[in-house]
């Protein structure tokens, strides 16, 4: 019976309710704006701001970039390696 409601018990976690690898990213990021507006002002926000609000617009730009650059690159190499 003791065995039972032993077994039964509720352990208690050890572990905090978040991990470290998440509040050093959020102090990362915190540091690092506060880092930006000191050096740039209120500049560096805007910035952020735009980055933040056009980031789909931004990554698509720079994949058609990358495969424009991928695409010339394939072009060389066929002109030069094998004409």
């Amino acid at each position: 019976m003791r065995t039972i409601e032993k077994n039964q018990r509720k352990q208690e976690s050890t572990s905090p309710p978040f991990s470290i690898g998440a509040v050093l990213k959020i102090v990362g990021i915190v540091a690092g704006t506060v880092a930006g507006f000191c050096t740039w002002g209120v500049d560096f926000v805007w910035a952020l701001v735009g980055v933040f609000l056009f980031w789909n617009v931004i990554k698509g730009v720079a994949l058609s970039v990358l495969s424009l650059i991928c695409l010339i690159g394939f072009i060389y190499f066929i002109f030069t390696y094998i004409f």
